[in-house]
């Protein structure tokens, strides 16, 4: 039995649910209709006792109430949205209606207590979350039950000696919304015990999710930092200097310095598309594919070409990666190079002028079986190789201006003199002063190569 009519219970909570409900509403809709459920049998009841007893005023009265519950039944299962100001129409109705039934039958003792009906709009007024309009629910009933006290004072007189039916029925109406009221006062707290045992357990399962995932956060960030030098290379003639800053726990900025042969040292600058740990796991692929290619006797031509058809391939149609890769030589002082769609590194002269190395080919993995052109660029002595990602340009302050390339230009020729280090931190510090507070929105990421 007591199976029975919880599963009954169940039922008619689901009546006017939605799907985008929040948990909230769901619970204010299930003691609604819970309600309106116990409460259109129970005045149709009392409809039919008041015409037993011969009162169809009475009788009228209960039986409409028991046909506005059903109304707004059928109208809470159509309508299924605003739900609080659904409630407070009904709240309202239910206190005027209680009030004008009083007097319509004469008072508090001829109308057996009818009055008592409006408390049921009290109690859901409190159950909403809108206090005003819980405030509002509760003076206009108290002002209207003292204006009803003051009629059965002065208008209505109703005399002592009452016929024992009414007492009785007043009676009776006054024990069935008490009780009525006490088991929906007690529906309503297990429900909003159900609800608050639901959110706890949902909230220690998020919280648990949280930690879990920011430790996974972690551990991807430090084998992410392991994947990038841990140091600067020492090259004969050369001042090397690298640095990655991630907008995100982790990136899809990539820079990696690799010996080829006692001669010749590989730099490569990449930038997966998107950021977070997608474009990291990306990076990370490109990464090892980038390690496999390169060998004393690997062509850097061949070599994009093949990183490209790996990324095709291994990604989603939306991803590509934009790459640097140069082979600097210091038997030549030669740097030979190949830019897949990367954005173009600088070589800035003793003379103050500026060289632009520029993309000879796709993004990786944009098309399959992209070619790529190699080039050539020879640093003189005190030049400047700078290869950096879109961050640094892209970055914008709190006015929403943009760091862009002529102030980066401007700082490496007011601080070409301070040697590969110097120059990498002046422009990673002013980069950082002009985001200020600023949340960055791409990772960022420098080289800088000079020759001494």
């Amino acid at each position: 039995m007591k199976k029975l009519a919880k599963a009954f219970v169940e039922l008619v909570g689901r009546i006017g649910a939605d799907p985008s409900d929040p948990e909230q509403e769901r619970l204010l809709k299930r003691i609604w209709t819970v309600t309106i459920v116990l409460a259109a049998p129970l005045s149709a009841g009392m409809g039919i006792a008041y015409i037993l007893l011969g009162r169809p005023l009475a009788a009228w009265i209960w039986l409409i109430s028991a046909g506005c519950w059903a109304a707004i039944l059928f109208i809470l299962a159509v309508v299924r949205k605003r739900i609080e100001i659904f409630g407070l129409i009904t709240q309202i109705l239910l206190v005027f209606g209680s009030f004008a039934a009083t007097c319509l039958m004469g008072g508090f003792h001829r109308s057996d207590g009818i009055i008592f009906m409006g408390l049921i709009a009290v109690l859901y007024a409190m159950v909403f979350p809108s206090r005003k309009h819980a405030i509002f629910v509760f003076a206009a009933y108290l002002s209207l039950f003292s204006v009803a006290l003051v009629l059965e004072l002065t208008v209505f007189r109703a005399d002592s000696g009452q016929p024992f039916a009414s007492t009785l029925m007043y009676w009776l109406v006054f024990i069935t919304m008490a009780v009525f009221t006490v088991l929906t006062i007690r529906y309503f707290v297990g429900e909003r015990d159900r609800t608050f045992r639901l959110l706890q357990a949902e909230k220690e399962r998020s919280e648990g999710l949280l930690r879990r995932i920011e430790s996974d956060l972690a551990l991807a960030a430090k084998i992410q930092r392991d994947f990038l030098p841990r140091q600067d290379p020492q090259v004969e003639g050369f001042e090397i200097s690298g640095l990655n800053v991630s907008c995100y726990e982790v990136g899809g900025d990539y820079y990696d310095f690799v010996p080829v042969d006692p001669y010749r040292l590989g730099i490569a600058v990449g930038d997966v598309s998107g950021k977070g740990i997608g474009a990291a796991l990306l990076m990370a692929s490109l990464r090892a594919a980038f390690r496999a290619e390169i060998h004393a006797g690997s062509r850097i031509d061949a070599m994009a070409s093949a990183l490209n058809d790996f990324v095709h391939q291994s990604s989603a149609i939306s991803s590509f990666i934009t790459f640097f890769y140069c082979e600097l030589d210091r038997r030549s002082d030669e740097v030979r190079y190949v830019n897949a769609g990367h954005v173009p590194p600088l070589v800035l002269r003793t003379d103050g002028s500026l060289e632009i190395l520029g993309s000879t080919g796709f993004c990786l993995g944009m098309f399959p079986g992209s070619s790529y052109e190699a080039k050539t660029v020879r640093l003189g002595v005190g030049d400047v190789l700078v290869l950096y990602s879109d961050g640094i340009p892209d970055g914008r302050d709190a006015d929403d201006a943009e760091y862009g390339q002529d102030r980066l230009v401007a700082l490496m020729r007011a601080n070409a003199g301070l040697g590969a280090a110097g120059l990498l931190a002046a422009v990673a510090d002013d980069a950082k002063r002009f985001i200020g507070e600023v949340p960055r929105f791409d990772d960022q990421t420098l080289v800088v190569v000079q020759r001494t």
